[in-house]
């Protein structure tokens, strides 16, 4: 790449490896963490919305149902 680039080798510099397993583990760690964070509150609601219209669906049937007799 020096020599692309017109310019000495530098000497007893090792080549920065920047972009490693580890590095990339923890940037993928962190972006999974700030997606859920995001994401976990929506889907709270989301369940209690479900569990809530659940629950009175299921009283409305059985009023119904005790109502026939």
């Amino acid at each position: 790449m020096c020599a692309f680039l017109g310019v000495p080798v530098p000497a007893g510099e090792p080549f920065p490896h920047v972009n490693d397993s580890a590095d990339f583990s923890r940037r993928q760690r962190d972006q999974y963490r700030h997606i859920a964070r995001k994401l976990l509150p929506v889907l709270g609601v989301a369940v209690a919305s479900g569990a809530a219209g659940l629950i009175f669906g299921l009283s409305r049937r059985r009023e119904r149902q005790s109502a026939r007799g």
